[in-house]
């Protein structure tokens, strides 16, 4: 980009010194196609969405270990009689976690068709002028790459978050497990309001994270642009071909509008401009590179 940047900016130069009259005070700007298709602050927002996005999904793996957990305790003496009559504490563990794993690939299973509907939603109701900017937005669909990303992170959630459950839930004392109506030890109880703080935790990074995006949204609605907006009106002016077909008819039609707009006594000021701030307006030049 700077070695591109720099020949540019010797071939402007170059223009402006033999033609004048086209090319007087107009510079180049080199930058690369990511650069000009997103925004300067884009990636940092994106990647604060995907954080706020690991977030959820980590409220919804401590909520799922908590219920394992809770569900561990529950079957203390279904476990404690299969270690009773010999399974193996790798066995029991292997099954809750093949269990955990199981939930996870039917909330998967469930998770793909909302992510169809919220596709088909933004496709719908964003519209052009914002979605014309985004690089690929045409093609952006529910694929077999993403597939199979989001299968492998939800069995990978699930055997995590199961594990340690199914950990927990694998040592029983026997003794205890085997009574009519044992109750949870101190220490599963701990682990359980272990997970509770640690959602609560997670929930509070959470808010604090969406809290700062939507300053960040306000500030960039809000900030000031360099100029005060207020008093100022814009409007545009055509020029039919057949009626001004040349640049001294046109000429003439916008000097005339700007006579009679600064006549009118509410008017401090008005001039012309091909472009306005923050306006579609411009005049790119398209460079394709074989």
């Amino acid at each position: 980009t700077d070695a591109a940047r720099s020949e540019m900016n010797v071939l402007s130069a170059t223009l402006a010194k033999e033609y004048p009259a086209a090319n007087a005070g107009y510079g180049v700007n080199v930058m690369s196609l990511s650069t000009a298709m997103f925004e300067e602050g884009l990636p940092s927002i994106m990647l604060m969405l995907q954080v706020v996005v690991g977030l959820v999904l980590l409220i919804a793996g401590a909520n799922v270990a908590n219920l394992l957990m809770v569900r561990g305790v529950a079957r203390h003496r279904e476990l404690a009689l299969r270690l009773a009559v010999g399974a193996s504490r790798w066995r029991v563990v292997r099954q809750l976690i093949v269990e955990s794993m199981l939930l996870a690939a039917i909330g998967v299973a469930l998770a793909v068709p909302l992510a169809a509907l919220g596709v088909r939603f933004m496709k719908t109701f964003i519209p052009p002028e914002i979605t014309r900017w985004i690089l690929g937005w045409a093609e952006i669909d529910i694929d077999a790459r993403l597939l199979a990303i989001t299968m492998v992170v939800g069995l990978l959630m699930g055997a995590l978050f199961g594990a340690l459950p199914a950990l927990r839930a694998s040592r029983p004392d026997l003794t205890d497990a085997l009574k009519e109506g044992a109750r949870a030890s101190s220490g599963r109880r701990r682990l359980l309001e272990g997970f509770v703080v640690a959602q609560v935790a997670l929930a509070l990074a959470l808010l604090v994270s969406a809290g700062i995006a939507t300053r960040g949204g306000m500030t960039l609605l809000t900030q000031y642009d360099g100029y005060e907006p207020r008093g100022v009106m814009t409007f545009g002016v055509t020029f039919p071909q057949n009626a001004y077909p040349d640049d001294g008819a046109r000429l003439h039609l916008a000097e005339q509008v700007l006579e009679g707009v600064q006549a009118l006594p509410q008017v401090e000021l008005a001039a012309f401009s091909n472009t306005v701030p923050f306006s579609e307006g411009g005049s790119p030049r398209p460079v394709e590179i074989e």
